[in-house]
């Protein structure tokens, strides 16, 4: 899958989660930064389509081996399972053991995904919102907005025992 610029379909994502965990654990050999100086790259399947990107969607975790893709849009309403996406809390149940592998389903951009597709970028507090427009201004490059939603971080988890 190295080919392919992943996109979640939904903020809070379970890698999100573990690199939470990771940090809030000690866990040697991971990456110790934490969630907060991440950005989200916002976009939407409209905006890969207007600008003719290829793509695939993937409807849960791409590691697993029931995993379906599909290229085809108007497949997405049936093959994503947007309530899940929409639920803040998405852990196995005894009714539904497949919630964490259905909640990791991604967009998937062939090769390259260029800024100008985005619609912006999401960070975890006003700090990072202020290095990260000073960087794009720097930069050049026109991004739509820079929007603090600390609410898609695992801030909490993280700092738990910190």
């Amino acid at each position: 899958m190295g080919d392919y610029v992943p996109f979640y379909f939904a903020p809070r994502s379970p890698m999100m989660y573990r690199i939470a965990c990771d940090r809030r654990d000690a866990v040697r050999g991971r990456y110790q930064g934490g969630t907060r100086p991440l950005v989200y790259l916002v976009s939407s399947v409209s905006r890969v389509l207007d600008h003719g990107l290829p793509w695939v969607a993937s409807d849960g975790n791409c590691a697993s081996t029931v995993t379906t893709y599909t290229n085809n849009e108007t497949d997405l309403d049936g093959h994503v399972d947007w309530d899940l996406m929409d639920a803040m809390m998405w852990k196995a149940t005894e009714q539904d053991a497949d919630r964490p592998r259905r909640r990791m389903a991604e967009l998937l951009v062939h090769h390259r995904f260029p800024l100008d597709v985005a619609l912006g970028l999401a960070v975890s507090d006003e700090a990072t919102a202020l290095r990260v427009r000073q960087e794009i201004d720097a930069s050049g490059r026109g991004v739509r907005f820079v929007e603090v939603r600390p609410r898609w971080y695992y801030l909490d988890v993280e700092e738990a025992n910190t």
